[in-house]
């Protein structure tokens, strides 16, 4: 060894500490309720812990397997009846990981809070954590998919869904409809502020995702039928409405952000061109 410290020990270790403090505002929330000072200064706490992993580490993602949370494939530390309790509330929500993004507030985070007491139809109808995520417009968490292969007794490989193939999932149904909506709308007043919502969860290093918001973003293709000049000046619009709220989420807000949302005006770029390339020929 060369004396320095394992970073990823560090950062395990830091994980655990924030999945206590979650777990502790689950334990305090059914035995206090919510709103009781002790379920509050939990909240508080979490918070805090949370915000010193965000400065140690950067971003917080955190993959559910089984009764244990484990970040890289790592175990965070040793389950126990609090962290177990919380492992299966994530599950019962259809939460197999989670994101916390920097940022986060101690409001942001007493909000995610009262949706670990929702009844299971409740969570059913919002088609799971991410869909409640989705309504109340909390673009500071996000849930994740994860897969997992066990490849020894104690060792399980944890990666993101699609992170190492072409991702399949892209925009859930119920988003892409929602965008829709906000980007159909004849006026402001005409969508609800809901419908904006998926455009601050969309995980724009998802190749499916940019695809889908490039077909989503640029005119209906009936539009071809309208001259060359309408259907130019309805995708500036369509794409400043979609590049305004995708810049309000502060994970857009990066370096790496800002490089993806260019990426996704260059694809809407190509594609009204060459309908516009079509329009001109037809005319012609």
């Amino acid at each position: 060894m060369d004396g320095k410290p394992d970073y990823s020990a560090t950062r395990n270790a830091d994980a655990y500490m924030v999945v206590r403090w979650l777990a502790f505002i689950l334990a305090n929330g059914q035995v206090y309720g919510l709103n009781h000072k002790i379920t509050q200064e939990s909240i508080r706490d979490a918070a805090k812990v949370l915000a010193l992993y965000h400065q140690r580490h950067g971003e917080f993602e955190l993959a559910v397997v089984d009764d244990d949370f484990r970040v890289d494939g790592a175990s965070v530390g040793p389950p126990i009846p609090s962290t177990i309790a919380l492992a299966h509330c994530l599950t019962s929500l259809n939460a197999p990981g989670l994101c916390f993004r920097e940022g986060i507030t101690a409001q942001e985070l007493a909000t995610f809070a009262e949706m670990l007491f929702l009844k299971e139809e409740q969570v059913q109808q919002a088609n799971g954590l991410s869909g409640l995520l989705d309504a109340a417009g909390l673009t500071s968490i996000r849930t994740i998919g994860f897969s997992y292969q066990r490849v020894a007794e104690h060792e399980t490989v944890v990666a993101k869904d699609g992170k190492d193939e072409e991702p399949a999932t892209g925009l859930s149904d119920a988003s892409a409809a929602a965008i829709r909506r906000f980007l159909d709308a004849d006026t402001a007043a005409a969508a609800s502020p809901a419908d904006a919502a998926p455009l601050h969860q969309a995980d724009l290093d998802d190749a499916k995702t940019l695809e889908d918001l490039a077909r989503l973003t640029a005119p209906p293709e009936m539009d071809d039928t309208l001259t060359p000049e309408t259907l130019a000046q309805q995708a500036i619009e369509r794409l400043q409405r979609v590049s305004d709220k995708l810049r309000e989420s502060p994970s857009n807000q990066t370096v790496k952000g800002r490089r993806n949302i260019r990426k996704l005006i260059k694809n809407i770029e190509t594609d009204v061109t060459e309908r516009l390339q079509r329009l001109a020929a037809c005319r012609t």
